[in-house]
């Protein structure tokens, strides 16, 4: 009688202890969760303006999306056009591949680009990070080819609407901006690796900043998302 006491009480302690580690990974502050107030502004007070290029994140006829494919399951993001083929090769494990029509800040086409990510083995949910290695390539015809990196970080879209869509099944719409840029510079910026053309030698640095509008686990995804690039002299 004594051992199963005792044995329940360690499960019940266990429990409890694993729900309160996560209550307050849940609402902890990390610092870098809070990076779109805090980068942003910097950013933005900068003397050179940037080069936009935005995209519509949409399956409906006005979105810019050609091809959204994931890896993984349960599925977060739906696939774009609708299919049951998921990245599954070891080495895009946790991946993404997005292709899509780029516009310029009036709106007009001006560019296909490829987001392609992987798991960045810096994640630790422990830390408050989800993160990835991003790479775009953005196919400027007449200019040329533009090649960016940068590390995302995606907690709060985790904790805020990914963790309580699987869990409850629970969409959500509305307007949350996020500057989903972490690095790898350490002034929180992504880096412009070079290209071809006009882009040929270039060096600078650029944020990936978003508003989700609609989210519902494997079946909506809406908002935009712009590139904000800025070039050395």
């Amino acid at each position: 009688m004594t051992f199963l006491k005792n044995t329940l009480l360690f499960l019940g302690g266990g429990i409890l202890g694993a729900a309160l580690l996560a209550t307050g990974l849940y609402y902890f502050p990390f610092p870098h969760a809070a990076r779109t107030e805090r980068i942003l502004p910097a950013f933005e007070a900068s003397a050179k303006a940037p080069e936009i290029f935005r995209y519509t994140l949409s399956d409906q006829r006005d979105g810019d999306v050609i091809s959204l494919v994931t890896s993984g399951s349960p599925a977060i993001f739906p696939m774009m056009p609708a299919t049951d083929r998921v990245l599954s090769e070891p080495n895009v494990k946790d991946g993404l591949a997005l292709i899509n029509k780029m516009r310029d800040d009036d709106g007009n086409i001006v560019a296909i680009a490829t987001e392609l990510e992987s798991g960045h083995e810096g994640s630790r949910l422990i830390k408050g990070k989800v993160m990835t290695h991003t790479t775009w390539t953005v196919i400027a015809p007449g200019r040329g080819v533009l090649f960016l990196y940068q590390v995302e970080d995606n907690w709060t879209l985790f904790k805020r609407f990914v963790l309580p869509g699987l869990l409850f099944n629970k969409s959500w719409q509305g307007s949350w901006k996020n500057l989903n840029t972490l690095g790898p510079r350490p002034d929180g910026y992504g880096q412009v690796i070079g290209g071809t053309g006009e882009f040929a030698g270039k060096r600078g640095h650029f944020i990936e900043f978003a508003e989700l509008r609609d989210f519902s686990p494997g079946k909506q995804l809406a908002g935009t998302m712009e590139l904000r690039v800025v070039f050395d002299e």
